[in-house]
């Protein structure tokens, strides 16, 4: 049984990002940034309650590589 649940929200993340290519070969690095977040009430909210999201990451990091053949 699953009593988890999840707010609505609406989220923006700012996303920079670096890229550098040689040859065939590309690295990148890009750092989502968390830029807004708006928690909403559902159904289940009660008066009182507080309005939380929980587990948003504040920034992400994502790193790659692309070889061309």
């Amino acid at each position: 049984k699953d009593l988890s649940f999840r707010r609505p929200a609406v989220v923006g993340y700012v996303d920079p990002g670096i890229s550098m290519t040689t040859g065939g070969n590309t690295f990148y690095v890009n750092v989502p940034t968390r830029a807004y977040q708006n928690f909403r009430n559902d159904y289940s909210y009660k008066p009182g309650d507080r309005v939380n999201g929980g587990d948003l990451a504040r920034y992400l990091v994502f790193v790659g590589y692309t070889h061309r053949f």
